[in-house]
């Protein structure tokens, strides 16, 4: 189901993305879309419902506080795909270069009315954000698509904590199918890749350098910082103190792929040399994990 959240003071640009959101449910699951007043009131939205798509207006202002807004907020949720609708007549090309580079994904102009269509399809068919194609562009060439599908559920419903069993049905299929198509790959176990996911989105808020460890573990959930540095240090052996850097998230993705052989070595499990090493370019470790 694809959450939405949206903030858009412009009437009509509400109006016309309830219209769009209307469209897109015929046929399938309704799509829940909630139209925040402010930015506290979005912040709260994200946080309660886990949004994939976030539709932002991105009116300029003489002192650039809507695109700082919009960075923050790209920053604050890596595990969002954000949007730009509105009127872009008279926006600052710089302003347009800055919101690309932070992650915004799509900029959907005000036509009039004509846009329904383009919001419609991205509603159908979010595009990813930003973390997670950096994330898969990390995977071995040759990943299959079904555990493509897996590692981007794993990083987008992240704050939600997962479990296997409802990673297999987003993947729908069941759990024992999905552990075989993970091992066939080379990957983790689905408890495994669950948490690989969360520690994705801690690589990248540790790389924005705006929240503590403290406020980090609060908001996916851990039960204190110790909890989520303890899994940092057992998953991908390092601190968040390492992970305090421009690279984080290809830091951690180097930690995955030399960890991975290791992670998917359970006893009575039947993985070949030759599988792993053409997924990660090593034959795996015999030890087994603790």
């Amino acid at each position: 189901m694809v959450c939405t959240v949206a903030l858009l003071p412009d009437r009509q640009t509400r109006a016309r993305l309830r219209q769009a959101a209307k469209q897109a449910s015929r046929g399938v699951h309704a799509i829940p879309l909630h139209l925040a007043s402010d930015w506290a009131e979005l912040h709260l939205a994200v946080r309660e419902t886990n949004p994939v798509l976030a539709f932002l207006d991105p009116h300029p202002s003489a002192t650039g506080a809507q695109t700082r807004l919009i960075r923050g907020f790209v920053a604050l949720f890596p595990q969002v795909t954000p949007i730009v609708y509105g009127t872009f007549d008279k926006y600052p090309p710089g302003e347009m270069i800055q919101l690309a580079s932070a992650g915004v994904r799509e900029a959907v102009p005000d036509r009039n009315g004509e846009e329904v269509t383009v919001l419609m399809q991205l509603l159908r068919n979010p595009p990813a954000p930003q973390l997670v194609d950096a994330v898969l562009a990390g995977l071995p060439a040759g990943t299959p698509s079904e555990v493509v599908q897996a590692v981007e559920c794993v990083i987008r419903r992240a704050p939600e904590w997962l479990t296997p069993a409802s990673l297999a049905r987003a993947c729908m299929c069941d759990i024992s199918t999905l552990n075989r198509r993970l091992r066939v790959a080379g990957f983790p176990s689905p408890n495994r890749l669950i948490v690989w996911g969360r520690l994705w989105i801690v690589a990248r808020l540790l790389e924005r350098r705006i929240l503590s460890v403290a406020e980090i573990a609060a908001r996916l959930g851990y039960g204190s910082d110790a909890a989520l540095r303890g899994q940092l240090a057992r998953y991908a052996e390092c601190s968040p103190r390492q992970l305090r850097r421009s690279d984080a998230v290809e830091y951690l993705l180097q930690r995955f792929r030399s960890r991975c052989a290791s992670d998917v070595e359970t006893p009575g499990s039947i993985h070949s040399d030759e599988s792993c090493t053409a997924a990660f370019g090593f034959a795996p470790q015999r030890s087994v994990p603790t």
